[in-house]
């Protein structure tokens, strides 16, 4: 949409309207996310790892599992990458907060990710 570039005057007009859409969605600041890279030297153990994560993850229908999937670049360092992206209420993801801990030690954790799948 463009609204502002077309008329200024309408800038609330987008902004409720950007609102809306959000909270139907349940993005930010309605939503939260959890964006968790696992890596390992070879691409199907990198998989294994997230995959693995995701079934000791507790089934909470106001929790969505997204993964695993290849994360985007997929091998820094030598190291292939995969990843699990989290969805919830902020109330869901704070009451879920201590599953971080049981988490490998090498993993990335980002939260509120700018970018999900990239």
């Amino acid at each position: 949409r463009v609204y502002h570039a077309v008329d200024p005057s309408q800038d609330q007009v987008w902004r409720d309207e950007i609102l809306k859409e959000r909270k139907e969605n349940g993005e930010p600041p309605f939503g939260a996310y959890l964006k968790l890279i696992f890596q390992a030297t070879a691409p199907d153990q990198a998989l294994k790892l997230a995959g693995d994560y995701a079934d000791q993850l507790p089934r909470d229908p106001e929790l969505t599992i997204l993964g695993p999937y290849e994360a985007y670049p997929h091998v820094v360092r030598g190291r292939y990458r995969s990843m699990l992206a989290l969805h919830g209420s902020p109330e869901t993801m704070e009451r879920h907060k201590p599953l971080l801990r049981t988490a490998p030690e090498d993993i990335l954790i980002d939260i509120d990710p700018e970018r999900l799948f990239r």
